[in-house]
This record gives C-alpha cells, structure tokens and sequence, in this order.
C-alpha cells in the first residue's frame, strides 16, 4: 500500500473496537481496506478475518494473505447464504459508496438480522462527492467520526431490536388552562430556546400560568433577547438545591434539555420533554473517547419514565429506533404575526442569507461558502447576509458578506424579510427553523434534506432540496433560483401557504391536547398504582373447565386480600368462559377477558395491560398456589425492595409431590450476573415461579413474544438482561399439575417453537451486548431444552423430519464448528 495511503488509512485504527479472538467479516465491491492496514502494523493478532466480495471488484494479490477465506457473492446471494459462522464484526471500506442507496441500506439490515455485533462502513463526505448524508441511517443506532484525510465519515452501526412503530396521539380535549412549569437550563439564543419562548407566549395568550424554572447563580430566568414575555412566576435554585419541593404547584413539568430527568421524575406532577434534535442524537460524538459515555448518558435519559414528544417524524424514528421510546410528533411552528413578508422593490443584485451559529459543524457553512463560490464562479452576481451569534473566521471569498451578528428578533425578523433565498446547509437537524421562517418571510429556500425539513418541505412546490447533499446539486438549483423569476414565486407563494398551515394557532392547539393527554394519563396511571391491590394474579385459560375452579379458589383463599384475579380467556369453546364469568360475578376482585385463541404468551400479555395490582404472579390453570403465598412474597418483596422474587415449586403428577428448585446457588453470585446463571440453568425459566414488580415491566418494555411454546425461555432472559433487584425465597408456594394431555407431555408442532425462542434469546443476548461473553453457555443451554423436545418428537415422524430440519439450520448457524461440546444424547445425529 502506498505510504499516502496507509497514512489515510491509519486514520481509520484508533475508532475500531475488535476485540480479541473476534471474527470478522470485510464486504467490499473493489480492492479491500481495513483487513491490509491492520495486517501491516500488526494488529490483528488472533483475529480470524474472512474477505467477501460483493458483485464484481478488481482484487488487489497482494492482499489475499490477510484473510481465512474469500468468497465471491452478489447483493442477492450473500443475503440468501446460510452463514456456516457468526461474525462479531462486519467491515464495509468502500461497498455503499458504490452501491446503490436502495442496496446499501438492503444490506445494513440484512447484516443487523443476521446477528452482526458491530457493523464498520466509510462513506464519503466529500463535498463535491457525497452520496451518503446521516438522514439515510435514521433506521439504525449509529455514532459517526469524521475523518479528515480520508474525506470520509466512520458509520459505527449497532445492532437493534427496536421496530418502527407509529407515534403516539393525544387525545381531543375541551381546553382547560393549566400550570405549565418549563424547567431551564440555559439563556443562550438557541433556535430550540426561541420556539420554547414562542411558545410559552402564545400559551400565557390563552390563559396558562407560566413558571420558569432554573438552577444557578442568576437573577433572572428570562434572557435579555426575548421580547415581550413575563412569565407568571420565576423560581431560581441555587446549585446545590433541588428542583423539585413539597409545595411547588403545577399540573405539569416541560424539561427543556435532556440531562436533568431523573432530578425531575415524581409521584405528583407528570413530566413532559419535547426532543427537537442535538448533535449525540444522531450519533455525532466527535470523539472517541465520549461516545461511551453520550451513549451510555443518552440510554438512561430516554429509559426515564416521562412522556415524550418529538419535533418530526424524522426524530421520532431516531428516538423510537435507539431506545425503543415512542413519542407524540409536535412539530415547530411559527408566529406569522412577527415573521411576515413584505412588498420588495426591484433590484439588481438578489440577497442570499445565511442564518446560524458558524461554530455548529452539523450546520454545513463551509458547504454553504463552497456553493456560493462555485455559483460566483458561473458568472452570477448576489449580495450575501450572515446572520449568526459569532461572527466567523472564514477564508477570503470573492464576495463580500454582511455579518449581522447577534442581533435582536425583531431585526432578524428584518433581516430574512429584505433577503430573497436562504441557504440552509444542514447535514441533518430535527426540524430546521431558518428555513420556516424563511418561508413565512416570503424568501425561498434552498437547503440540505437534513431529515427533519422534509416534515413541513416539498422538493420544487415550497423549496428545492438537495438529497445528496452535493455541492454540484446544491449550485444547480441555486443558480435555478437567481436566474428564474418565475420559480422564485412559486416557491415564495407556496411557502406562505406552508408558513400557514404551521402557524402558532394552529400549533398550540395540537401542544394543548399533547399536554392535557399526558396529565389524564398520569393520573389514571397514579389511580392504578395507589389502587386497593397489592399483588395482580393473571391466570391464562384455556380448554381448563375441569381445573379453573381450583386453580381460582386458591387465590381467593389467599391470606393477603388486596389481591385482584385476571382470568383471560384464550378462546376456550368448552365452560371455561363460562364458569369464569360466573365467578366474576360473585367476586368483585376478578377480572376476565375473553380473546381468540392466540396462546398463553399473549393471554399472559392482556393481563399485564390491565393489571392494577403492585406486583404480578403468573398462575397456570391447572395449577395452584399455596394459601400463604402471596402474603409471604409480598412481604419479602416490599421488604428487600426487591423487582423480582424468586420462589420454589412443587411438581404434583398422579398426586406425588416432586420437589423443583427454581433456583439454585449462591443468591449472591446469580444477583451478580443473572443472565450468565439462567443461561447455566440456575434459574428455570418458569415465569409461574417469579414474583416480579409492575412497574419493572413497564419500566423497560417487556413484551411477551408470538410464540405458544417456551415463550417462558425468551421472557426470562428478556427479564434478567435489565438486571432486575432479585431476592430469594426457600419456601415451595406453587404447585405444578403434570397432568396428561397438558402441553407439557402433548405432541404436537408447537413443540418446534422451541427454535424460534431459542432464537429470540440469541437476539436478546446480542442486543445487550452479552452473545459473545455468553457464546458457550447459550449453545449448552440451547441443546438442553433441545433434548427433550427431541425425545417427544420421535414419536410422531413427520415431527421427528421436522425437528431434524430445524435442528440442522441452528446448528449450522450457531454451533457447526465452534467448540468441542458434548454432544447430548436425543440431539445430535449421528
């Protein structure tokens, strides 16, 4: 490699995390890069790196030494391909700078399913050469360097488990003003800053009593540059006070900034953020050495139990695909009574403005120079206005530029109205504001698809917007606008008509019933958790006419009455339904649903959405609990504060007792790392023997998965990987019926859901980052739940095909070749 070269691609080591032993895979469409540079100074150690090429691609000889294997695969194939490994690695130098947009991203997501734990791809960000911009990965969790000498851009992308879902939406509601308390933290002009003052004034307009709040050594809250705003009350904490006493009133609390949550979370007063973007949430960390801790920082203020709304659709599936949080859309809006355009007489030379904080890298100024350079260099004549906080250190240019630096609102409200076209930049941004206003100013708008635009801009009606972000197509339509009147009022009137359509009026309405939605939710919630039970137990039932009687009674026996009985009827055509019913009427603690049959997992899943109780224990039908359980549990679990108790079992078949010890061990060492101890199987799956707090599930999104065998598996490792308050508990309180005919010793096809929740837990292991610390203890764990289904499928044959079928794929996938592991008798063929 050529010294010019291997210095460039130097740049590249210090961001790759690889750990030792890993396996890695290098895709490339043309002559490889990372694998050659890390051979060359001697870091890939034990590392086993496998080259494939996608498509066609010249190969340079001289770099064939560094790898175990290489493959030859077009983009259909290598999604097609059964991999004979997993990869913990995946690295891309140069493959979606060559692909197709539509391929590239194909290929991203066909790599994160696969089980992939760190994916690498370089693209471009080359100004005159850019074919990837950050808004093409708003369906991945990503962090991203730039890397000057390459002229490219290091795309960190990490697995996901989150699914894109539809953002939340409020409820209509008869207006009624409330106490709105915006916590801040800062008085600096932000863009963000100004819409919240906008906003509060609109609000104070409508009735609402305003409260700010800040923490400081300031005397006042309301910065010098907002005009025309008093707030009702200002409340200043010094630093070391908290923000949150007995007697602070208000219906609801408006956190501004995302690094104070967890000091305003109360039992009270609901709190309520409004994400309009920030540089770590795209995954713009600038240095290595922070994005541990951003990320890590950024987890835990969206895993705080708040409500959320975000500026765009854009932010929402970035929020929804990072943290699994979905949110309200309240996108910005705009007070056409300050921002308003007037009548301009003809000129020579149009007026092209620049409007942002120079020092902000994300808001692409020195593109914006490079485009006005390279339309100059056409031939065509402008003015150039920069309205900015800082006045900027930029390299001589053969125009001239009127800095307007820091200046008041109501001259930057001037300022856009004189101009005719705004150039907006952006490599991404939640909900660009310049280029709104712009339009509400009469001025048309060239910008960046920056993500967040496209919520209220349209390509040729109200903007021109560059997808690529090159500086070429950026020029192009630019010099479209200078040279074509026509164009420029088109764009102008329909800009006005957009301005309009998102003006305050109409945005406070939508921000009311967010705001009213959010204080009725709260409440219920708060009913539900002050409710009269302590524990909630939900009973699946199907087919269970014979033992739902007994199963029931035994609840209502217990010697703790604050207890409630969701009984959800899984479709049952026999008297279940019945008799359950009939029960809830005599009984006011008892609670049934009736679905179609869809299986314990989703029966389980109804009942925990409608549970009241502070704690939930899951009861079998045929199965019952010993009277004193529920109090006991309780107790020990009030007591250690525990979110889950883990109690013993009994297993009663032909009326013999057998003793199951759900748990095993040291309590000390399986708190420790409980996932590591589930997986060895010191604790069993069975959710029937865990007493786990509500608000632990709710807290962390715990679904139960589509699938009607073992979804207990998948459940318990979905548990644990939250690191869960466990607590221990000797005493046998639940006893299993092994009756014939039950599932447990039926032989049937959903005994093959076994490889789907085996499956699932992979996911869950990769998704927590804890696959590759726990490879060997899933594939022992695997093939001893395997075992027994096996034993049960040689009964049927066309079961047994099905099982070796199965059997062949995960093993294949998760174990051919891996490791020197006992084979298990009833597994593995010969």
């Amino acid at each position: 490699m050529e010294t010019k070269n291997l210095e460039a691609a130097l740049e590249i080591i210090p961001f790759l995390e690889l750990p030792e032993g890993s396996r890695i895979l290098e895709v490339t469409h043309s002559s490889p890069l990372f694998t050659p540079v890390l051979g060359s100074v001697n870091l890939l150690g034990n590392r086993k790196v496998d080259l494939c090429f996608v498509n066609s691609g010249e190969m340079e000889s001289n770099v064939l030494g560094y790898y175990e294997k290489i493959f030859f695969h077009s983009l259909g194939r290598i999604q097609a391909k059964q991999w004979n490994k997993v990869y913990d690695v995946v690295l891309i130098p140069n493959a979606l700078n060559t692909l197709s947009k539509e391929d590239g991203e194909e290929l991203l997501r066909w790599l994160v399913k696969s089980g992939v734990s760190l994916i690498y791809a370089l693209v471009k960000d080359d100004n005159l050469d850019q074919t990837w911009t950050i808004p093409d990965f708003k369906s991945f969790d990503i962090s991203f360097y730039r890397l000057p000498k390459l002229n490219q851009k290091l795309i960190k992308i990490y697995p996901t488990a989150s699914k894109a879902v539809k953002p939340l939406q409020p409820t209509v509601n008869l207006r009624k003003p409330l106490t709105i308390l915006y916590v801040m933290t800062h008085k600096s002009l932000t863009g963000g800053l100004k819409i919240l003052y906008e906003q509060m004034k609109f609000l104070q307009q409508l009735g609402y009593r305003i409260k700010l709040m800040i923490r400081g050594n300031y005397d006042r809250i309301v910065p010098t540059w907002v005009e025309d705003f008093v707030p009702d009350e200002e409340i200043i904490r010094r630093p070391d006070e908290p923000y949150l006493t007995a007697d602070l009133e208000a219906d609801i609390i408006f956190a501004t900034f995302i690094g104070e949550f967890e000091q305003l979370v109360n039992d009270r007063i609901p709190v309520f953020y409004w994400e309009q973007g920030h540089e770590a949430l795209y995954g713009d960390v600038q240095l290595l050495q922070s994005e541990s801790v951003v990320r890590s920082r950024l987890k835990k203020q969206f895993s705080q139990d708040i409500y959320y709304a975000t500026n765009s659709l854009y932010v929402h599936d970035l929020v929804q695909t990072r943290f699994g949080k979905n949110s309200y859309i309240f996108p910005i809006y705009i007070d056409t009574s300050f921002y308003y355009p007037e009548f301009k007489e003809e000129k020579g030379d149009l007026t092209i403005l620049l409007v942002g904080n120079p020092v902000l890298k994300f808001k692409g100024f020195i593109k914006a120079l490079t485009v006005l350079i390279n339309v100059w260099n056409r031939g065509l004549r402008f003015n150039v206005v920069w309205a900015c906080q800082v006045k900027p250190e930029v390299s001589p240019v053969p125009f001239e530029i009127n800095y307007q630096v820091n200046v008041s609102q109501l001259e930057l409200a001037k300022v856009y109205r004189e101009a005719d076209i705004l150039l907006s930049c952006s490599d991404y941004e939640g909900a660009a504001m310049p280029p709104l206003e712009a339009m509400a100013s009469g001025v048309c708008v060239v910008a960046t698809n920056c993500g967040g635009i496209m919520q209220y801009a349209q390509h040729e009606k109200n903007a021109l917007i560059s997808k690529t972000h090159q500086v070429s197509e950026l020029a192009d339509e630019l010099t479209r606008l200078l040279t074509n009147p026509l164009l420029r009022e088109r764009l102008v009137q329909n800009g006005l008509k957009t301005a309009q359509s998102l003006s305050f009026e109409r945005g406070i309405t939508q921000l009311e019933n967010i705001l009213q939605t959010i204080i009725d939710d709260f409440q219920k919630n708060k009913q539900v958790c002050h409710s009269q039970y302590k524990v909630s137990v939900i009973i699946p039932a199907y087919q269970v006419e014979k033992y739902i009687l007994r199963s029931v009674s035994s609840v209502l026996r217990q010697t703790l009455k604050e207890v409630e009985v969701i009984i959800v009827d899984d479709g049952s055509t026999d008297l279940t339904a019945k008799l359950s019913d009939d029960m809830a009427k005599v009984y006011q603690n008892i609670r049934v649903i009736h679905q179609k049959n869809l299986g314990s997992a989703k029966a389980r899943e109804a009942g925990v959405q409608v549970a009241k109780g502070e704690y939930l224990l899951f009861l079998d039908a045929d199965d019952w609990l010993d009277k004193e359980a529920l109090e006991n549990l309780y107790a020990q679990a009030m007591l250690e504060e525990a979110d889950i108790v883990l109690f013993q079992a009994m297993i009663v078949m032909r009326n013999k007792g057998y003793e199951l010890n759900i748990f095993s061990g040291c309590p000390e060492e399986i708190s420790a790392t409980p996932v590591l101890h589930f997986l060895k199987d010191k604790i069993k799956p069975s959710m029937c023997a865990k007493f786990i707090k509500r608000s632990f599930i709710d807290k962390h999104q715990i679904h139960f998965p589509d699938i009607s065998y073992a979804e207990d598996v998948v459940i318990t490792t979905q548990l644990l990987r939250h690191h869960p308050k466990l607590s221990f508990c000797n005493q046998r309180f639940y006893y299993y019926d092994q009756r014939e005919g039950s599932l447990v010793h039926s032989v049937n096809e959903t005994r093959l859901e076994i490889f789907k929740a085996l499956e699932e837990v992979a996911n869950v292991l990769k998704s927590s980052q804890l696959y590759e610390r726990y490879e060997k203890e899933y594939i022992n764990f695997s093939l001893q739940h395997l075992s027994p289904v096996k034993q049960i499928c040689l009964e049927n044959q066309a079961l047994k095909a099905a099982f070796d079928s199965h059997y062949q794929n995960w093993h294949d996938k998760y174990l051919n070749g891996k490791f020197a592991i006992e084979q298990r008798e009833g597994v593995d063929s010969d």
